[in-house]
């Protein structure tokens, strides 16, 4: 299928189930969905060809945008997930957005590359956050995330700036991750989450700066920590 028109839903209630997934379905023009409400399964295996956007939209059942390939801006902030959202070898070229939003069971992006800005500013995590096999060319930006469960990135290649400043965590699990530019981590406090960084690679490691972190609560296995700035006490010193 091939759509040509702009879509656009806006205050909608969906009950039932919702499936892009034919062999080919491509949108040619925006998709826009702003506070809709989405009460069945949602499945999403598409070309993107404009931008997409779901602001400020509920839903109460999985949510799967697998393989899907996302040509311009993807933004889906201020929007809340009851269950789990996955993004699985799927292709993003442009901006991905989630600010404000929030992740009530589970959220898994696997197998996935990111060729724009990605930004998870002010979200909050209540479950496990999967972040699996990703590559990111430009900056990230998790900066104010919370974080009731665990978060956990394995294999990952940061090939630009990543900021997690101001940050609050219960498990933070970064386990054979490339940081290739600047890395900025700050928690919050109180903050007493654990964090365990294994075969990490700072590749700018005078560039990176861990605030807050201290030592009882992280560990750095087979991590090369030598250049990294570790900061403690930071209000104390600000003070």
């Amino acid at each position: 299928y091939n759509i040509q028109h702009k879509l656009t839903f806006i205050n909608i209630i969906f009950n039932g189930k919702i499936s892009f997934s034919l062999p080919t379905i491509i949108f040619n023009k925006s998709v826009i969905f702003l506070s809709s409400t989405f009460n069945g399964r949602v499945r999403f295996l598409c070309l993107f060809k404009g931008d997409v956007r779901f602001n400020r939209s509920s839903f109460y059942e999985i949510a799967s945008f697998s393989g899907s390939k996302f040509e311009k801006d993807a933004d889906f902030s201020c929007s809340t997930f009851w269950k789990d959202v996955r993004f699985e070898a799927s292709m993003f070229n442009k901006r991905l957005t989630f600010e404000y939003s929030k992740f009530k069971c589970g959220i898994k992006l696997r197998n996935s590359v990111f060729m724009g800005e990605v930004n998870f500013r002010y979200s909050e995590f209540e479950n496990i956050a999967d972040f699996w096999d990703l590559g990111f060319e430009e900056d990230v930006d998790f900066s104010n995330i919370r974080v009731f469960g665990a978060m956990v990135f394995k294999n990952i290649k940061f090939k630009s700036i990543v900021k997690f400043t101001d940050i609050s965590f219960d498990f933070l699990i970064l386990s054979e991750c490339l940081f290739k530019d600047m890395a900025i981590f700050k928690k919050i406090n109180p903050c007493k989450g654990l964090a365990i960084f294994h075969l990490v690679n700072f590749g700018e490691s005078e560039n990176t700066v861990l605030i807050d972190f201290p030592l009882s609560k992280t560990s750095f296995l087979l991590t090369d920590v030598r250049d990294i700035t570790i900061i403690a006490d930071a209000e104390k010193i600000l003070d």
